[in-house]
């Protein structure tokens, strides 16, 4: 199964009244995205999987807003989360053009500085995995 339909069935499972429609919206796409991507064998594209993070973020806000029985919901739509963001950590670190470890650390280090700059975090910037 492609990661595409497996994170589909993930959301599925979470909504089961989602549609291929509803899902290419919520990756901020047109209806028909789900089933072109499909068709022609393709992947979310990173930009899609971060409108998709930011989509299940505020289905979460709303979630947390009603009653409890929504708890199990939002720790499953935490899960999908998980796996998106994995995913694309994933393209991260293997999507540079240098089979060199120091330069790819230099990148991913350069990218965790930018991101406490931007949010005014001042935490250890080692990198906390083996490429």
């Amino acid at each position: 199964m492609s990661y595409t339909k497996q994170i589909f069935e993930e959301m599925k499972a979470i909504d089961p009244n989602i549609t291929v429609r509803e899902f290419s919206y919520r990756c901020g796409k047109s209806e028909g995205y789900y089933g072109s991507l499909i068709s022609q064998e393709l992947e979310l594209s990173d930009e899609a999987i971060i409108n998709l993070l930011e989509t299940l973020e505020m289905w979460k806000m709303i979630l947390g807003k009603t009653s409890n029985d929504s708890v199990d919901k939002i720790h499953r739509i935490s899960d999908v989360q998980k796996h998106l963001t994995s995913e694309l950590a994933e393209r991260t670190s293997t999507n540079h053009k240098t089979p060199n470890n120091q330069v790819r650390n230099l990148i991913i280090k350069a990218v965790v500085n930018l991101y406490h700059s931007k949010t005014n975090t001042n935490t250890d910037t080692s990198i906390p995995f083996v490429f």
